[in-house]
């Protein structure tokens, strides 16, 4: 007595007009009810574990007065929202109250395929035949029903009757009994308008469909989106650090090791002239010295200063390196005006010449080591010359003979 009393508790909970989430008695018995079917192996992938999806299954059922189990087993998830199988749908016109069983007509081709069908039914309170609107072979090429969709075959090459007879059923549904499916589309047309594939879970995947986040899922992106970027920032902090400290431990390092060379070279160096022994700074001695006064003692602070110039770059007194650098380039000036002027290139005709008269040079110079004494000019006297200078080339080949005459 006591389960008759549940059973019609429950029957008569589900069969109210209000919905089961703005009644607290049907909620609490349909939060129970969820639980239960969550558990449940029988239902398909994406009402298990999941006692949101199970509540919200019982709610339709509820709605559409049918048995929860059958409504479970006859929906489907695509992005977030709820569909229905197309046997479903007819069960909810065939059973609304409204009409008798629907009834389809057909008409074929020369060779006995569906080309054209409609849906029509009795109205039970008027007893009209209400037609449906006609569905034709055309209208499924224009729409492009029969094209595959997600690489598989469309089901209208296959089972052409059976899915003239789903959509006649469904364009009945629309246009004389919509209230009946609450709004929702069936598998079919659904697959036949986006590219979906079903998937073992019982929901479609739509990979080029896009798709709005929830808050819930945007708030989760931002979160992860500004994670990264403070990651990112850090590891890019931390790495400046690095180069920072690496830096100045390069710095610090050329420092000491100036440092380490200015005093080996002061304990070891000579003095000079200008270097007095009194003056053990070599950076001191460059500032103060007055490499001007001659063309050696600018040659001198020049050399001392290109050996300490490492040192001098790394002086932390930048004034004194300022003017250490300004005397380098005046002195580098004084040097460069004192310098002989270069000889004119030779002329083309001229390298001949010259390479004639270097090897006459050589030839004579080991005449004079062979034979001990100045024998090219005792030769050059002999044949009326008073140096090298005078012999011209023509003549070399004289000069040759009267030098190994007295070589002899």
């Amino acid at each position: 007595m006591e389960e008759q009393q549940k059973y019609e508790l429950t029957k008569q909970s589900f069969s109210q007009s209000d919905s089961l989430f703005f009644n607290v008695q049907k909620f609490e018995h349909a939060q129970r009810l969820a639980k239960a079917f969550a558990e449940a192996t029988m239902i398909p992938e994406h009402y298990r574990r999941n006692i949101g999806n199970c509540l919200i299954g019982l709610n339709l059922a509820d709605r559409m007065n049918a048995d929860p189990l059958m409504v479970f087993q006859n929906t489907y998830i695509v992005h977030g929202k709820p569909g229905i199988e197309a046997k479903l749908a007819i069960a909810l016109i065939n059973t609304s109250g409204r009409f008798e069983p629907l009834k389809y007509e057909y008409k074929m081709d020369a060779d006995g395929k569906v080309v054209e069908c409609f849906a029509y039914a009795k109205e039970k309170s008027t007893g009209e035949i209400l037609n449906g609107p006609e569905v034709t072979w055309e209208m499924v090429q224009a729409e492009g029903w029969d094209k595959p969709r997600a690489q598989m075959p469309s089901k209208w090459n296959t089972m052409r009757k059976l899915m003239f007879t789903y959509r006649a059923a469904m364009f009945f549904a629309r246009v004389h009994i919509p209230e009946a499916l609450l709004g929702f589309y069936t598998t079919e047309e659904i697959v036949e308008s986006i590219d979906l594939k079903p998937q073992p879970n019982g929901t479609y995947e739509a990979p080029d469909l896009p798709r709005h986040m929830t808050a819930e899922e945007e708030r989760e992106a931002q979160e992860k989106a500004n994670a990264a970027e403070a990651a990112i920032k850090a590891e890019q902090e931390a790495f400046e650090q690095e180069k920072l400290k690496a830096a100045q431990a390069e710095l610090e390092r050329k420092r000491e090791q100036a440092k380490k060379d200015l005093e080996e070279r002061e304990t070891s160096a000579q003095d000079s002239q200008e270097q007095p022994e009194s003056q053990p700074n070599m950076i001191e001695w460059l500032r103060v010295a007055r490499p001007s006064t001659s063309l050696q003692n600018a040659q001198e602070w020049l050399k001392q200063y290109k050996i300490n110039e490492e040192t001098i770059d790394f002086l932390e007194d930048r004034t004194l390196r300022d003017q250490l650098q300004k005397k380098k380039e005046k002195v580098d000036q004084y040097i460069a005006d004192r310098q002989p002027p270069k000889e004119p290139p030779l002329a083309p005709g001229e390298h001949e010449r010259q390479k004639k008269i270097d090897a006459m040079i050589a030839w004579c110079q080991g005449a004079n080591q062979i034979a001990e004494r100045d024998v090219t000019q005792e030769a050059l006297e002999e044949i009326g010359y008073k140096n090298f200078e005078e012999v011209p080339v023509i003549e070399y080949g004289v000069l040759k003979t009267a030098i190994n005459r007295l070589v002899g």
